[in-house]
Order: C-alpha cells, then structure tokens, then sequence
C-alpha cells in the first residue's frame, strides 16, 4: 500500500524542496501532457484546458505547451490571469508565445478531452458559476491534482465539481482521492 499525503503534508514537501518552482512545475505540465496523451490526445485533437490562476493553473498552460507539441489543437481558457512575476504568469506567456489560444472562461468549446486546472488540492468552498456550462461538457476530463470543487484532504464536495475520468497527481496520492466523494471524482489516479 502507498503512503497518502494530506494538503499540508504536500504543501511541506513543495515548500522543502530545493528545486525552483518553474522546473517542479514543467515536470508536472509534462505528466499531465502525459496522461492526456494517453487518453488520446494528439495530433489534429482538440483539448479545452481550463486554468485557474495559481500554480494549479501554472501546470496547465505548461501542458497545453506539450499538447500543442503533439500536434493537439489548444485552446486554454482562463478563470483569472495569473499574478504577474509568479511561475504561473512565465507559464501562461510560454504558452502565449507557442501561439496556443488564451481566452477568458466563457461557454464550452467542443472538445476531445477537458483539462481540470482550475483549483489544486487547497480548495475550499464552492465553485465560480462560470465553471458550471463545464461540468456537463460531455468530453472526458482530466483533473490536474484533484478534481476541482473537491477537498482535498476530505475528498467532500460542497456544491458542484468536475468527475474525472482521470487525475494526475504529484508525488503521492492525497487522502481526498480515496475519501467521500473522492473515489467517484476522481476516476483512475495516475
């Protein structure tokens, strides 16, 4: 059996480890790029990636770089630009000068597969309206770290949130994957 982190044990190891943020952070674009690829995505595909504006979101517009390598048409969709100087702003402009497509969040797009990088596993509370059109997209979605609108060490929903068909994580799996609403949220954890 594998050893579960809760949000601050994970928020621990993030803030011990000696390697820059950006890097940490391309490593987890290029998994997520990963699973994706896995789940299809690829040339000619169409992949709506949605991006909050943390390190959550940083992680998506790295993967959104990776995508468009394979040849996947990338639109991101921004719930909030990120803070200018943080690794998630680097992120979003590496992915602007790529030429992926970056637009506020708005109605769904047609899509083969939804990218979840909205919130991280230190949410709390309740979903923005404007994410709602996006639950019941239809496509499949792939959550970054845990599903948004999840706990993450509680694994609760308190309103509305994504279910994954799949969810990469980083490092360990978190208590929330495996508790309450968790296990149905979060379809198969890579």
């Amino acid at each position: 059996m594998r050893p579960l982190l809760s949000v601050a044990e994970m928020q621990r190891v993030d803030a011990e480890t000696s390697m820059p943020v950006d890097r940490l952070m391309d490593a987890a674009g290029y998994a997520v790029a990963g699973v994706a690829a896995d789940m299809g995505a690829g040339y000619g595909s169409r992949v709506q990636v949605l991006c909050g504006k943390g390190n959550n979101g940083g992680d998506g517009y790295v993967a959104a770089c990776y995508l468009v390598d394979r040849g996947a048409r990338v639109t991101i969709h921004q719930l909030a630009p990120p803070d200018a100087g943080t690794p998630a702003a680097r992120a979003a402009e590496r992915a602007r000068a790529r030429g992926v497509r970056i637009v506020p969040i708005g109605e769904p797009e047609s899509a083969d597969i939804v990218v979840d990088a909205l919130f991280g596993t230190g949410f709390k509370g309740e979903l923005p309206s404007v994410i709602e059109p996006w639950l019941s997209h239809g496509a499949p979605v792939l959550a970054v770290d845990v599903p948004s609108g999840l706990d993450g060490d509680t694994g609760e929903a308190l309103g509305a949130h994504f279910i994954a068909e799949r969810t990469a994580t980083f490092h360990l799996g978190k208590t929330g994957h495996h508790l309450a609403d968790g296990p149905d949220a979060c379809g198969q954890v890579s």
